[in-house]
């Protein structure tokens, strides 16, 4: 009888975010036996592993860790003083990070392609994994939400893997950027700006790292984003060739216009059309042009290209609508740099030409939640009507003095001669409710799920014969 080959296993520490989550659902729908814990269990992560029957363990304990497992992967959440984490590092038992894992079992030998990026990341690198898979290609992704087609952040590939990948720290026992541990056929890097206040101190130490991406993949094929003027610093100090796209005028392939779900691009093949019902904003017109760039380099035929683009739905919490009530439409959305912020309420402005835009956000990232952009929100949330704020996420983490204040930025847009107001909470949805009319558009921006607040607007709504 031939001998079984015996099932490898994997022990997540910090399961629940999306990149380790999908990491659980890549390691198990590949063969292997997962387990995993975190502090909790929260949708969308929580119910993709229910889905995979994936074992979990509410909070850490050393008594956790099960014994005998082939790999520890230790999520970059998870802080030095984690009990689990300390207990596998001091019994020597074999432990490595999520990129590093991802890196080892699924990419070798793959052609890969990286995008990276201030903003656009997950947009650009979704459209481009369902792309391929479309155009019937066995491709991989990885990105940091979940594609609307599929229900997944992450797929399983034999030829391509898209890969989304960032300047932030890899975990507390790798500081290197995640986006070191790739070695990509093709680099995209789609935006650069200041971001990560917490572990960069300005936009030249960022710019050092992209530079060093770039020099240690000296044989990838390099595409940039034409709108950034640091990013071409970078370009131009590192001497290499790249192929730009975007709204600058270096690009080859340039968006020119969106209007009427119909995003309209200059190529090298001349005028494109893409239609597509669910992407707005020419910022999106810019991450399609990285598409189209893209597949351009692979020799793709474009036309093909962009009608299988015609079914893309997005990413979920990018522009998502949530629901409409008497006219008033509620959106759900990712957005939390001052650039994106600006851009998202600017598109929906193009979309919606007759509407009042009501922008509730949530300061929650550790860039968002510090002073050091407290100018540039005010200019951003410029471009909405009506502003609501809600408290500082986990502002007692952070120093009194570097605290973004909800106070200054609210005076500062009523003194524009605008509506603007502080919420007490997620539960406070009828300080909205009571501002809103007809053909208003309502767009919630957190990287948080803002406790489903979206939703709690549309039932209030639904529930009221305002």
């Amino acid at each position: 009888m031939e001998k079984r080959e015996s099932i490898k296993k994997a022990y997540l520490v910090g399961i629940c975010g999306i990149g380790m989550s999908a990491l659980a659902g890549m390691l198990k729908e590949s063969g292997w036996y997962v387990e995993g814990s975190d502090k909790a269990f929260l949708p969308p992560a929580s119910d993709l592993l229910n889905q995979l029957k994936i074992p979990l363990k509410k909070g850490y304990s050393k008594e956790n860790v099960p014994e005998n497992f082939d790999c520890y992967i230790i999520g970059n959440s998870v802080s030095s003083s984690n009990e689990e984490a300390k207990y596998i590092i001091e019994t020597t038992k074999y432990f490595t990070s999520m990129p590093e894992a991802l890196n080892r079992f699924f990419l070798s030998g793959k052609r890969v392609i990286l995008v990276t990026g201030t903003h656009g990341k997950t947009t650009l690198s979704s459209s481009i994994g369902w792309m391929l898979k479309e155009m019937g290609f066995s491709a991989g992704f990885f990105v940091g939400g979940i594609l609307k087609n599929t229900f997944r952040s992450y797929s399983l590939g034999d030829e391509f893997y898209v890969v989304e990948g960032d300047e932030y720290d890899t975990a507390f026992f790798d500081k290197k950027p995640k986006f070191f541990h790739f070695s990509p056929e093709i680099l995209i890097i789609n935006s650069l700006e200041f971001d990560h206040a917490d572990i960069y101190r300005d936009v030249e130490q960022i710019k050092e790292t992209f530079l060093e991406l770039i020099n240690r993949n000296p044989h990838s094929k390099i595409l940039c984003s034409s709108e950034w003027d640091h990013l071409k610093d970078v370009i131009k100090r590192s001497g290499r060739e790249v192929i730009w796209y975007g709204r600058g005028g270096e690009s080859r392939y340039k968006p020119l216009e969106f209007k009427n779900e119909k995003f309209l691009f200059d190529t090298p093949e001349g005028k494109i059309v893409l239609k597509n019902k669910y992407l707005i904003g020419m910022h999106n017109a810019s991450n399609l042009s990285g598409l189209l760039a893209c597949a351009d380099v692979l020799g793709l035929d474009l036309k093909k290209v962009v009608s299988v683009m015609e079914k893309f739905e997005g990413v979920r919490r990018r522009q998502e609508f949530v629901g409409e009530v008497r006219g008033i439409k509620i959106y759900d959305d990712f957005a939390h740099h001052p650039t994106a912020v600006a851009e998202t309420i600017k598109a929906f402005r193009v979309t919606y030409p007759g509407s009042r835009i009501v922008c509730v956000f949530e300061p929650r990232t550790n860039s968002s939640r510090r002073r050091v952009f407290e100018k540039d929100y005010i200019s951003a949330f410029g471009h909405a009507d009506i502003v609501f704020l809600l408290p500082v996420y986990g502002s007692l983490n952070t120093k009194k003095y570097e605290v973004f204040s909800e106070n200054f930025i609210i005076t500062s847009i009523k003194n524009e001669g605008k509506i603007a107001e502080i919420l007490n909470g997620y539960n406070d949805i009828f300080k909205i409710k009571a501002r809103l009319r007809e053909k208003d558009v309502v767009v919630f921006m957190s990287s948080g799920d803002m406790n489903g607040m979206p939703y709690s607007l549309l039932n209030a709504l639904q529930n009221d014969n305002f």
